[in-house]
């Protein structure tokens, strides 16, 4: 962090009130959180199916198994 920036900050958050330095260091952590979160890249099947599935096309027989099994899990 820059050095400047920080010292302003510390100098700021000490003239606050206890009450308004939770304030401060809930919206830090929520940044910090949401940050996080912001990294984590979602999968989408459509878009990712091959990279998971390999380079083989997927045949029409694998479709029907796939259906066979996911309708019999169901019932």
């Amino acid at each position: 962090m820059n050095t400047l920036i920080e010292t302003a900050l510390l100098d700021r958050l000490r003239t606050l009130d206890e009450g308004h330095q939770a304030e401060v260091l809930d919206f830090v952590e929520f940044i910090a959180t949401r940050q996080a979160h912001a990294q984590r890249t979602l999968i989408d099947p459509a878009r990712d199916f091959p990279r998971f599935a390999g380079t083989e096309p997927i045949t029409e027989e694998s479709v029907a198994f796939q259906r066979q099994i996911r309708d019999t899990e169901w019932r």
